[in-house]
């Protein structure tokens, strides 16, 4: 039993008192309680576990530098240790399936993937890792690659990249790995995402091949274009919490102001998401804390398909975060994944 928390849940905050059993919320209501055993919070935030649709972390952890191959096992457990410290219990690690530069080498992190299944099998890590495939659409042998993850339970999002030079002049070239991803969506039962769309025609071709979310468009016509398709948008939480897209691409405040996000994501810097999500609800404040803090639980958590978590709700899972405010930034100091505290 948690009490005495401003607790965040879909669409209010409010003090109140939490309650879990089993795993699971059993009870969220107004009011302090003052039951033996209950865990006073002193007003710190409760709010459900992040979760997180496209981390690029357990890359960096894996190849800290250009040419360093870092362990297997410390590079996932290092990530691991970011993640829940960032307030994110669950989290689509990011696989590169392919190479643009043709040479067919299509899984270069597939010792880090094998390590991070083994330390899930074996308890060691306190997030849930899930995967979300990155395809380069021109790849030689991408249909093999994907082979490689058929029936895979952790494959909960795949997302078509294409980073060939000069590629809108190729546009042709890449509509056989289109159908693959395509089809292996569709096959697998998995969201597909477009992603660093430019042009509403990008967006279209994303819709009619199956996309369901638009990922880090870097134009505002684009993210207009993903609305007007019924696709989510996702934006870079870096990017808000920057004032802007280092690349010059379109400022995701921009995007915001214009309710064209819909999802906040971590992207390449872990705690970025929590952070990201109160200086939304700051910069915006028609935007409540409850509503900016939906764009990095439960929109995510929906758009891969897990609908037993990001709220705090009676029979959610018990994925919760306790934060309090320093210098207007959102500081972790609890963390539970289904009512086991792990942070």
């Amino acid at each position: 039993m948690l009490t005495n928390a401003w607790v965040v849940t879909i669409d209010k905050t409010f003090i109140g008192t939490v309650e879990v059993m089993g795993g699971h919320i059993v009870a969220v209501y107004r009011g302090v309680t003052r039951v033996e055993g209950a865990q006073d919070l002193d007003g710190d935030y409760l709010i459900p576990g992040l979760v997180e649709v496209h981390s690029d972390n357990l890359h960096r952890t894996a190849m800290p530098r250009p040419g360093v191959r870092w362990p297997a096992l410390p590079a996932v457990l290092t990530h691991d240790a970011a993640m829940v410290a960032a307030g994110i219990t669950t989290v689509l690690d990011t696989v590169a399936l392919g190479d643009p530069s043709g040479t067919g080498d299509t899984s270069p992190f597939g010792e880090t993937v094998a390590a991070l299944k083994l330390a899930e099998d074996d308890g060691l890590t306190r997030s849930r890792h899930l995967l979300h495939l990155r395809c380069e659409v021109r790849s030689q042998g991408l249909a093999d690659a994907l082979a490689g993850f058929v029936d895979d339970p952790s494959v909960r999002m795949v997302s078509i990249t294409d980073r060939t030079p000069c590629r809108r002049d190729k546009d042709g070239d890449d509509a056989d790995g289109r159908r693959q991803v395509a089809t292996f969506c569709r096959e697998q039962g998995v969201a597909l995402a477009s992603h660093d769309d430019s042009t509403a025609e990008d967006i279209r071709l994303a819709a009619t091949t199956g996309g369901a979310i638009a990922e880090f468009p870097i134009t505002i016509e684009a993210a207009r274009a993903a609305h007007d398709h019924g696709m989510q948008v996702v934006a870079g939480a870096p990017n808000l919490v920057q004032g802007g897209s280092p690349a010059g691409n379109v400022s995701a405040a921009d995007l915001a102001g214009e309710g064209l996000v819909d999802i906040l994501s971590s992207d390449y810097v872990p705690s970025s998401g929590l952070y990201g999500a109160f200086a939304l609800h700051r910069q915006f404040p028609q935007v409540s804390l409850a509503e900016a803090l939906a764009l990095v639980t439960a929109n995510p958590a929906r758009a891969a398909g897990l609908t037993d978590r990001g709220e705090i709700a009676p029979g959610k899972r018990a994925d919760l975060v306790r934060a309090s405010g320093a210098q207007d930034m959102p500081v972790v100091s609890e963390v539970w994944r289904g009512g086991r505290r792990v942070f």
